[in-house]
């Protein structure tokens, strides 16, 4: 079995952890309408001072990957997970697991109260982010084009 190893993603990260991204969300992922270039501006304008790369020690070969930061809500200091990613071939090999744990870690490092993020109802990661203990909060997302 592989040693996965986590560790500080950086800018170096950037574009391995975007076709990642793409390869698990775009059309032939989840199939939502994310291209490789809009995959890298989310991953690059999200890269905060909480994120990391699963990194395969024996290749060196980046297998996943989890962008957050630290923001202040309604309950004091909160850790925002924008996004856990993990490359379609390494699914269910507890990668994003070992990824989440790593955020809750920093979430006790920086004195957060809880941890935040949205997800998509009916999306896969829903039942994974309700079975490891989030719930809804009443927000809803809202959007308008212009």
């Amino acid at each position: 079995m592989a040693e996965i190893i986590i560790r500080k993603m950086n800018s170096d990260d950037i574009d391995i952890a975007s076709k990642i991204f793409y390869d698990a969300q775009g059309p032939n992922g989840n199939g939502e309408e994310w291209s490789l270039e809009t995959g890298r501006g989310y991953v690059s304008e999200n890269l905060g001072d909480c994120s990391f790369v699963a990194v395969d020690e024996h290749i060196q070969k980046i297998l996943g990957f989890c962008l957050g930061s630290v923001a202040t809500y309604e309950k004091g200091r909160e850790l925002l997970i924008q996004m856990i990613a993990v490359h379609p071939e390494n699914q269910r090999s507890s990668i994003g697991t070992l990824l989440y744990e790593k955020l809750v870690e920093e979430a006790k490092i920086r004195n957060c109260t809880g941890m935040r993020l949205v997800a998509k109802q009916g999306h896969y990661s829903y039942s994974w982010y309700e079975k490891i203990g989030f719930n809804q909060t009443g927000y809803v997302e809202m959007y308008k084009s212009i």
